[in-house]
């Protein structure tokens, strides 16, 4: 299967400057989640590329496999996420090299140019793969290939500052505890 390209999807929690080692085990990989709204064109897109990946590496099982991982996050990149999104689980592990990042203009970006973001929208290539293990174990995942900044979004996880609080002044009641 061959590499396509998602368009302004909602990107989330991702690794695209340095790898990172989530599970502990040294795998450094870089990593996007990307948010996909429900039954879009695009949402349909992924699922087909999945299937088909799935058809090549598993003859006339495709669906049987995908239908026995789905529920699984860590065999089945494609998750529900809420009642809007699904969420898909791209990786690219650290010796094939850091994804190409760059900004609307296709020049390269840097972990300090602030973008992208958890929150803003992308364009993303990926490249599906299925593979099978001992024991009937099974994957269908999304290697990452590339990210484009698309355009700005609502940061997730912001920091919280003073200024997100009332200022109450001095109370009374608090004066004898310190």
């Amino acid at each position: 299967m061959q590499k396509f390209q998602l368009k302004e999807v909602r990107l989330s929690f991702n690794a695209l400057f340095e790898p990172q080692d989530f599970n502990g085990n040294q795998d450094f990989a870089f990593n996007a989640k990307l948010l996909i709204e429900k039954g879009s064109p695009q949402h349909k897109q992924i699922e087909q590329a999945l299937l088909e990946v799935a058809e090549e590496v598993f003859p006339g099982k495709g669906k049987q496999v995908i239908d026995k991982i789905k529920d699984d996050p860590a065999q089945y990149c494609l998750q529900p996420y809420d009642d809007q999104y699904v969420s898909l689980a791209t990786k690219r592990k650290a010796k094939a090299g850091r994804p190409v990042v760059v900004d609307q203009n296709r020049n390269p970006l840097a972990e300090g140019d602030g973008k992208p973001y958890s929150g803003c929208y992308v364009n993303v290539l990926v490249r599906p793969w299925a593979m099978g293990g001992k024991g009937n174990k099974y994957w269908v995942r999304c290697g990452l290939e590339g990210v484009q900044f698309a355009k700005d979004g609502q940061a997730f996880g912001q920091r919280t500052t003073a200024d997100d609080f009332d200022d109450l002044g001095e109370s009374d009641d608090c004066k004898d505890i310190f």
